[in-house]
């Protein structure tokens, strides 16, 4: 409830108030959000100043570093990489502070914002928690939807100004389900994903894939064409973490994105038919908020040959899903696939070709629908351009041409 929220604010204040000495940090931040029925209390840090603290751990896990720069009244600690377009994690200036929630993660800006802020949620929140050597209520700390919400400020120091509270209060969109807050029927809907990858990203995007949104699906491989050689130790112990699906026959490049897909979806289906509902193949700068997808998928049949994207309207008849944006196939349309792909008649094509288009041709032969996945208010729920784009409705002409639904930006709602 509202009040139960309300009551947390007061006890993380209190809890950080004998964590943290005042001269640590500037103010910490609470917010009370609501968001799709669901209340969660979220929790900033802003400005430690113990940044060489951060610094050591941080580096050590290779999550930022390379570039501690103390610098007159500014203090940060820099992105993964050399300094280049240096995104500051905490940044403390001499008359205010504020947290920039902005990071290069993966080498595509378009996950940049929604990966640090699952990075923050799976990674950063619990070693800190590890540093401190208390025992912070896990579930109050980044387990929930971030938006737009209530700010809650207290301030061992100086008072904020407006300014401040304002840059505080344009976060991140970050829409997650925890999964308590999801009906029982939606955390049932049992999901496989396959990502398909480069090899030269299975230690940048498919790191970021494998330690944040794909762990939330109930099973996930990656299509990996050929592992690296030369590895470190360390990235050898990752890439061992890492569930790489034993496909043989997998060609080098995007040229063979087609191929790689077909060979994914052979895989599941013999290896997964009747394990999983649902079965969504990824691109390794893909961002999927499973609880989401779970939430949409509950109100669909599984047993239908259908399919779900984003809509594109030329090429194939019936429309096509974009690749970039992910897309999703039911047990029935799977199955479809699978033995239409093993039938001497079939027209489905091994590779080449645009793989989107080539994939929904060989369902389309054989009965499976692309199904209508955007909401009540003709928003979508896939999104084929950068993050960015969206928000602000920097669509390219052929967006409108191809689109089945006009696109629309947050200033369009």
């Amino acid at each position: 409830t509202k009040a139960t929220a309300k009551q947390y604010i007061s006890d993380i204040h209190s809890a950080f108030d004998r964590l943290i000495p005042a001269h640590q940090a500037d103010y910490v931040r609470c917010r009370l959000l609501e968001i799709f029925g669901g209340m969660y209390v979220d929790i900033d840090i802003i400005a430690l100043r113990s940044f060489k603290e951060w610094y050591d751990y941080l580096t050590e896990y290779d999550i930022v570093g390379y570039s501690w720069k103390p610098d007159g009244d500014k203090i940060g600690i820099g992105t993964l990489g050399p300094v280049r377009a240096h995104h500051p994690l905490f940044v403390h200036y001499k008359n205010m502070s504020h947290t920039l929630l902005s990071r290069k993660f993966t080498n595509k800006t378009q996950n940049d914002v929604l990966q640090w802020a699952e990075l923050l949620r799976e990674i950063i929140v619990p070693k800190f928690h590890k540093l401190l050597e208390k025992n912070l209520t896990r579930a109050l700390m980044f387990d929930g939807p971030t938006t737009v919400g209530q700010i809650v400020t207290r301030n061992p120091l100086r008072p904020i100004n407006e300014s401040v509270i304002q840059a505080l209060n344009m976060t991140v969109p970050y829409l997650m389900y925890p999964n308590s807050m999801m009906k029982k029927s939606e955390s049932e809907q049992q999901i496989l994903d396959s990502t398909t990858l480069l090899a030269n990203t299975l230690l940048t995007r498919a790191r970021a894939v494998h330690e944040t949104w794909a762990s939330r699906c109930d099973k996930y491989y990656f299509i990996c064409e050929i592992i690296p050689k030369n590895l470190t130790h360390n990235e050898i112990q990752l890439i061992k973490s890492m569930p790489i699906a034993s496909i043989n026959n997998t060609l080098p490049g995007y040229n063979h994105l087609t191929l790689k897909s077909r060979l994914s979806f052979h895989f599941a289906y013999e290896h997964h038919q009747n394990d999983f509902d649902w079965f969504v193949k990824a691109d390794d700068d893909t961002y999927l908020i499973v609880e989401n997808l779970k939430l949409f998928l509950s109100k669909q049949n599984k047993s239908e040959p259908i399919t779900f994207g984003y809509n594109f309207k030329p090429y194939v008849p019936n429309g096509y899903h974009s690749g970039g944006a992910s897309y999703v196939l039911s047990r029935e349309a799977l199955r479809r696939f699978y033995l239409a792909n093993n039938d001497s008649k079939s027209q489905c094509q091994e590779d080449g070709g645009g793989e989107d288009i080539e994939i929904a041709k060989c369902l389309r032969s054989v009965g499976v629908l692309a199904g209508k996945s955007i909401d009540q208010h003709k928003r979508e729920r896939f999104h084929p351009l950068d993050l960015n784009d969206h928000f602000f409705g920097n669509f390219p002409d052929w967006l409108g041409e191809y689109a089945e639904n006009q696109p629309l930006s947050v200033s369009d709602q």
